[in-house]
């Protein structure tokens, strides 16, 4: 099984991402947008 997330540090580089989201959000002004 993948198990790439397990780490610690990739684990807390996640919940950072998901927190910037959201804030960014909360801003109005997101992020890692796609367009096609």
């Amino acid at each position: 099984p993948h198990i790439a997330w397990a780490a610690k540090e990739a684990r807390q580089r996640s919940l950072d991402e998901i927190a910037k989201n959201i804030a960014c959000y909360l801003k109005g002004k997101p992020r890692n947008v796609v367009t096609g």
